[in-house]
């Protein structure tokens, strides 16, 4: 899956590292998303090795539904696939049994394409 908000929040910050990620957000009215992010490091060791960690988030930024909109149409004119899910097949939830699990995309109707109209 695609991380679009995450993607904006890069660009409107001007980070370009590969390991800089949003850890935490709050929706702040009805329309925006502050995100607070960082420099992740990966766990070397315990039970949560592999993970990343923030050491600190000292990135917010506001992003507005608009312009996440907008990094939906951009992604789907650059690389013509469905922004939502790029396969067809959309996240629908998770089991703790059998992990997660997927339906037909309700965007693009299980095709993989964009089908976003500017």
């Amino acid at each position: 899956m695609v991380p679009h908000l995450e993607n904006v929040a890069r660009r409107k910050l001007g980070i370009v590292s590969p390991d800089w990620f949003i850890g935490s957000w709050e929706k702040i009215g009805p329309d925006a998303v502050l995100c607070k992010g960082g420099i992740t490091r990966i766990i070397t060791k315990g039970p949560r090795k592999g993970r990343k960690k923030w050491d600190s988030m000292p990135d917010r930024v506001v992003v507005t539904d608009a312009e996440e909109h907008a990094e939906f149409l951009r992604y789907e004119k650059e690389t013509g696939k469905c922004y939502r899910c790029e396969n067809g097949q959309a996240w629908a939830g998770w089991d703790r049994d059998t992990g997660n699990f997927y339906k037909t995309c309700p965007c693009c109707g299980g095709t993989g394409k964009g089908s976003l109209k500017p």
